[in-house]
């Protein structure tokens, strides 16, 4: 019985030029007591996903995996 695995895939590499994030001074931005991701960093967020295919970032599962 043969099984697939890592080593029967072909390796496959792909470029992708990201705009530059913003800083960590300008990323989060703080109201009241929360800390929250500032508009820029939404916006980075969102421009770096689109380039990458994606719909926005993913959430962890609720179990932890």
């Amino acid at each position: 019985m043969e099984r697939g695995g890592i080593g029967d895939a072909e390796a496959r590499m792909t470029l992708v030029e990201l705009p530059w994030p913003p800083t960590v001074n300008r990323y989060y931005r703080n109201v009241g007591f929360r800390t929250l991701i500032s508009r820029e960093g939404r916006s980075f967020r969102r421009r770096a996903c689109a380039l990458l295919g994606g719909n926005g970032p993913r959430k962890p599962p609720a179990d932890g995996r």
